[in-house]
């Protein structure tokens, strides 16, 4: 028997993962994967106002939960090898840490990783895209727990080598910034990546002019509120709010995390050169990491909670109309006449074959004399009391002899059954 008869419907045989082609496509995502988780690093770092300490908001944490959660297990151990092999790059061309502090942090990171996307496919689904408000927080709440683990090796380093600051400090500051990465980043690719086969529909000219000025209003609108010294007031931390609204209604979950994503590059780049934040004798680094963490996640968070609603109503609407279309050609297009009747016994919808069986065009001209004139007089009285048994909630059939509407008598096969829940009879 081949191979591939054993495997199950939707998964890879194993013959598809041997071979120089696999062992090609391997390498390559080993190296784009250790790639972007080096990049991310980097810019998580620039960001940073002391990159002695933790950082203002670090991206890989994100990166490592998306990828294990869209990844299949088996691909599991060559993610985490090329999250070494990026974090070991990032820690040699700047973060210059102690290589036996660095390995200890990097495998509480791993370690981070892997429980979260654990929880998140034992507690909220195997494969999730963000489809519901349910995944979201699901995802949040796994992501918190998880980074339980690494903030605690962070603090406990950072502690050992500053030799300096609270470690309930350090701890809070090192577990924000990572749940920010995960906020800003993990829902970004889990949307995007398409977990359940979201059909990718292709912009129009007019939706990408609009996806252009939406970000770059954003941009516009932030640099101005923040760098600006007289527009600084408690106000102007709500500009981005019609920018993230304008994102979930018009470009779903997708739209809201770009716009996320930017807003905080932008927040992180301005705060690291002195606006926006508290730069006070009073602010310490870590209060200020503190409060830019928990800006930009609320934003993030809460802006994705619209999104995904709006985004589960239209595809619910989407499906009702698939539905309805779906039953509506069954209708149409059955060999069998079918209508369905009001409580008064007037004629509310008929098929084409009925149409044909009354000699008529139109629901309009084959309802124009009233279905009870349709029926021959002798069977009228009969077919009330069909009706009536029907309109109470029973079945009932009959042979009844109709006239359509060019004369012509024919006998009617009736079967009549009420409907599941509206006034009126099919038959």
């Amino acid at each position: 028997m081949p191979a591939s008869a054993l495997t199950p419907p939707g998964e890879p045989s194993r013959a598809a993962d041997s071979g120089p082609t696999a062992f090609r496509g391997r390498a390559l995502k080993f190296a784009a994967v250790a790639g972007v988780y080096a990049a991310c690093a980097m810019l998580s770092r620039e960001l940073t106002e002391n990159p002695a300490l933790e950082a203002s908001f670090w991206l890989p944490s994100g990166l490592m939960l998306g990828l294990l959660l869209t990844e299949a297990r088996r691909d599991w151990a060559l993610l985490v090898a090329a999250m070494f092999a990026g974090d070991c790059f990032y820690n040699a061309t700047g973060a210059t840490w102690p290589w036996a502090d660095w390995f200890f942090v990097t495998v509480g990171n791993a370690a981070t990783a892997v429980a979260g996307a654990l929880l998140v496919q034992r507690w909220v689904a195997r494969k999730t895209a963000l489809e519901s408000v349910r995944e979201l927080i699901g995802l949040m709440i796994a992501a918190a727990l998880s980074l339980v683990i690494t903030s605690t090796i962070g603090a406990w380093t950072i502690q050992s080598l500053a030799g300096a600051g609270s470690f309930g400090a350090i701890w809070t500051s090192w577990f924000f910034s990572d749940l920010l990465g995960v906020v800003l980043v993990t829902p970004l690719i889990l949307v995007w990546s398409g977990a359940r086969g979201e059909p990718r529909a292709p912009l129009s000219s007019v939706r990408r002019f609009e996806a252009i000025a939406l970000v770059s209003g954003v941009c516009v609108c932030c640099s101005l509120a923040i760098s600006l010294d007289w527009l600084q007031n408690p106000a102007s931390r709500y500009v981005v709010v019609p920018f993230v609204v304008w994102a979930a209604i018009r470009f779903g979950p997708r739209g809201v995390t770009v716009v996320s994503l930017v807003l905080a590059l932008l927040a992180g780049w301005f705060a690291l050169h002195g606006h926006g934040l508290d730069h006070s004798n009073s602010a310490t680094a870590h209060e200020r990491n503190v409060e830019l963490q928990l800006g930009l996640s609320l934003v993030a968070f809460f802006g994705l909670i619209p999104a995904i609603t709006i985004a589960a109503l239209r595809r619910q609407e989407r499906e009702l109309v698939e539905q309805r279309n779906f039953h509506r050609a069954i209708f149409d297009h059955g060999p069998e006449g079918m209508l369905v009747l009001g409580p008064a016994g007037e004629l509310l919808q008929i098929n084409r074959a009925a149409l044909a069986f009354l000699e008529a065009e139109t629901l309009a001209e084959a309802g124009a004399a009233g279905w009870r004139d349709a029926v021959l007089p002798e069977a009228r009285a009969g077919f009330a009391a069909l009706l009536q048994q029907v309109l109470a909630g029973g079945r009932d059939s009959a042979l009844l002899p109709v006239r359509g509407r060019r004369g012509g008598v024919r006998w009617l096969d009736l079967h009549a059954t009420p409907p599941a829940a509206s006034p009126g009879c099919s038959a």
